[in-house]
């Protein structure tokens, strides 16, 4: 099945400039015990509030929230496509070109399925940096397990997402 990978205790996130064009991706494999919202999968923000985190959003979503200390996004994946107890893959992807985030779920780019026309989400284009030189932290609520956590500092394409989730789903 897939085999968990552990983080380095002082592992940062360095997030180039999101103004400038800059983006990242995260890419995991996870599975939840529970869909209830606002559960910590990961999260890097500090104590000035400059950081990033993903978690779970409402109605069986997952949310990406990042800030720059002074202003901040978020974006929710499509509803209904987490199920408890699943092995599911999740690449998020920032995009700072044209200031984007969407997600890819098991293989398929969210489109917004029946609540909304388009899968993707703009965030604020004077978002900046963030990069919080606090460490990543993985997993803290109860009852989610994460497998194969990968960041990139750059925004994948799509194809890439798809192809990371069919050489995992073995």
């Amino acid at each position: 099945m897939i085999r968990f990978w552990e983080l380095p205790e002082s592992f940062l996130l360095e997030v180039d400039d999101l103004r400038e064009g800059g983006g990242f991706s995260l890419d995991l494999w996870l599975k939840l015990e529970s869909l209830e919202e606002g559960q910590m999968i990961a999260d890097t923000t500090a104590s000035s509030g400059v950081g990033l985190r993903l978690c779970t959003g409402p109605h069986g979503t997952l949310r990406l929230e990042m800030s720059d200390g002074r202003s901040g996004s978020y974006w929710d994946s499509d509803a209904g496509l987490l199920q408890t107890g699943k092995w599911h893959h999740a690449a998020v992807i920032v995009d700072g070109g044209p200031k984007l985030i969407l997600f890819v779920m098991d293989g398929i780019l969210c489109d917004g399925g029946e609540e909304r026309p388009f899968g993707w989400g703009r965030f604020n284009r004077e978002l900046r940096s963030v990069t919080s030189g606090a460490p990543l932290r993985t997993g803290t609520s109860r009852g989610i397990e994460l497998a194969v956590l990968r960041f990139y500092n750059r925004a994948l394409r799509t194809s890439e997402a798809v192809g990371n989730f069919q050489a995992g789903k073995d």
